[in-house]
């Protein structure tokens, strides 16, 4: 198999996971689309939680367009979310 067939394979089973990318995407910047105008700004300090609210609402949009039961998209959420945490944690030691 080549990475073209390995590709379409993973965008396949992506697909029948969580139905077409157009509408994944609406659905993701629906739920981004949140941060606009919110009280977090875009200064550097405050990336991490952007970044990580971003990936997250991601998640959000696969699990509301697809099989909400695929584990991964929960742990990620989980992982995101600890980044951050950590992040806030850390922020005096930086």
């Amino acid at each position: 198999m080549n990475k073209k067939d390995t590709l379409k394979d993973l965008l396949d089973s992506r697909g029948s996971d969580y139905g077409s990318f157009s509408r994944l995407a609406r659905r993701a910047q629906i739920i981004k689309s949140t941060t606009r105008g919110s009280t977090i700004d875009r200064s550097p300090e405050h990336l991490v939680h952007l970044e990580a609210f971003e990936m997250i609402a991601t998640k959000l949009a696969r699990i509301t367009a697809g099989d909400p039961d695929i584990l991964d998209n929960w742990v990620d959420i989980a992982g995101y979310a600890t980044l951050v945490a950590d992040h806030i944690r850390n922020k005096d030691k930086e």
